[in-house]
């Protein structure tokens, strides 16, 4: 399935951003995100 382009991948990538932050147990998620390659966006 090929998605449309987001208008605003900013505002996405901040959303994103603060619901990773307000997260208390990081530590299931972490070696997931990681290996996706996402963990490093997240923590900016």
């Amino acid at each position: 399935m090929i998605q449309k382009p987001q208008k605003c991948p900013v505002r996405s990538l901040n959303m994103l951003r603060t619901k990773y932050a307000a997260v208390a147990e990081k530590t299931a998620r972490d070696p997931i995100l990681e290996a996706a390659g996402c963990l490093a966006g997240l923590r900016v």
